[in-house]
């Protein structure tokens, strides 16, 4: 293939393509000065911010699920491993100790719907209980908040001492 020159194309053809170029380049440079190009840059500006907090929002979600990784590798508790220590320590409270008897076997008047004829049994391998007067029954924390009036966060503390 062979390559042009000057002489084939000829001199002025080139200067003048030459010249539409640099009328481009130069309306295009007057262009970048303009104001569609400063509201371009400041669109830019605006969805660099925005991307830059959802890479600080990113990294900090890796973080911490990197945090909950090793805490649980290395046998640290988290907040609501704590929690649920707490609840199923609450509930190993004996409900002998929370109805005051020293025994499983004998019915008991119920506390919550004040009862004269003994309907409620309390069960010892399960460490629960139940009305049958008023069908109301299941472990430490329950009865607290049924008798008492306690929320549940309340009674979790307070069986918990």
């Amino acid at each position: 293939m062979n390559m042009l020159t000057i002489e084939d194309v000829g001199r002025d053809v080139l200067v003048q393509i030459w010249k539409e170029k640099q009328e481009e380049k130069e309306r295009l440079v007057e262009a970048m000065g303009g104001s569609w190009v400063s509201q371009a840059r400041e669109d830019l500006d605006a969805v660099k911010k925005r991307f830059f907090v959802f890479c600080m929002q990113y990294e900090l979600k890796r973080l911490e699920s990197d945090l909950w990784s090793l805490s649980a590798i290395l046998g640290y508790n988290t907040g609501a491993e704590k929690m649920e220590q707490k609840i199923q320590q609450a509930k190993q409270v004996p409900l002998t100790l929370l109805f005051g008897v020293d025994s499983w076997k004998n019915p008991l008047c119920c506390p919550i719907h004040q009862e004269r004829t003994p309907s409620l049994r309390l069960y010892e391998k399960t460490n629960t209980w139940h009305c049958f007067g008023c069908h109301k029954g299941r472990d430490s924390i329950d009865l607290l908040v049924q008798r008492d009036g306690l929320s549940f966060v309340e009674a979790v503390s307070q069986l918990c001492g």
